[in-house]
């Protein structure tokens, strides 16, 4: 299985699958629409995604807080695709594509069934468990 990994825009061809899994796997099993939020404010933040076979197999969202510090945000792998190491890839290759524009840290709120995750790849909890859309996250950092 050939995996790419790329930065797209709202642009770009991809970005309406990219839409799709967010909507699939981060807010309708919660009840929510991403088509009825604001997604102007989405056009200056990067947006990384896997792509298999031209398929968006998952996304990364990350938005811009000051030139040092980047927040990565709405991480989706379409669930014919989890579990086998293309999150992990996903995640490392966007920490790197920062880390190459200039920025020195990741933050990120991670919903809390899945900290382990990104507690495996090098960040770091801090603060007390908070809800945010109806469910437990945990503020997390990193240092890139």
């Amino acid at each position: 299985m050939h995996i790419e990994y790329q930065i797209i825009s709202q642009q770009s061809p991809y970005w309406p699958q990219v839409l799709d899994i967010r909507q699939r796997l981060l807010r309708m099993p919660l009840g929510l629409n991403l088509y009825d939020e604001d997604l102007q404010g989405e056009a200056d933040q990067y947006t990384a995604v896997a792509l298999i076979d031209n398929q968006v197999a998952a996304c990364l969202m990350a938005k811009t807080l000051n030139e040092q510090l980047i927040k990565f945000r709405q991480m989706a792998v379409d669930t014919i695709y989890q579990k086998i190491g293309i999150g992990a890839r996903l995640l490392a290759y966007t920490e790197d594509y920062c880390r190459r524009q200039g920025y020195k840290h990741i933050e990120l709120n991670a919903r809390f069934s899945v900290a382990g995750f990104y507690i495996q790849s090098g960040y770091t909890q801090v603060g007390d468990l908070f809800e945010e859309v109806g469910i437990s996250h945990i503020k997390m950092i990193k240092t890139i």
